[in-house]
């Protein structure tokens, strides 16, 4: 299990307009939920938080928070992502890419493709952090091979007809 120690700041203004400019400035805001505790916003550092949930554990992983000197232990119990907004480019009409492509053919567990790592059409180019997470594997389970030999194919269908 992945544990990473995060400064979190308290007294963070409510409500979208408060959250957009956390945002801008760099921030996400959260909520900490606790037992026998009453809920705290707080405001943590999105590039901070970004690389503790890109770890080999991804979003269970353990998070140490230092608010106002106390440390809590938390996992993240929802994370809301904006539906379209996740890879933002800059690029005219014309070069606008329907898709973008990823291989993931040859990923091991506990690899990561990057930003950085996206192969881009020419007149593209990307706005976001190049260190940020596009994919991640965590673990990778055997795949069995389907049957080519046209025999047992045959074979099948005979035994369904006598």
């Amino acid at each position: 299990m992945s544990k990473t120690t995060l400064a979190a700041t308290t007294g963070r203004a409510t409500g979208s307009a408060a959250s957009r400019r956390l945002r801008a400035e760099g921030k996400i805001p959260g909520v900490l939920y606790g037992h026998g505790m009453e809920p705290v916003s707080l405001a943590i550092v999105r590039r901070d938080l970004r690389i503790a949930l890109s770890g080999p554990a991804g979003v269970n992983t353990v998070l140490s928070l230092d608010v106002d000197g106390k440390p809590f232990n938390a996992v993240v119990k929802e994370m809301q992502r904006h539906p379209v907004k996740r890879v933002e480019v800059v690029t005219t009409p014309a070069n606008m890419p329907a898709e973008f492509v990823v291989d993931i053919t040859d990923m091991e567990p506990d690899t990561v493709i990057r930003l950085a790592d996206l192969k881009l059409p020419a007149g593209v180019t990307t706005t976001g952090d190049p260190d940020m997470p596009i994919v991640t594997v965590l673990y990778s389970a055997p795949v069995e091979e389907a049957s080519t030999d046209g025999e047992d194919a045959e074979g099948a269908a005979d035994d369904a007809g006598e």
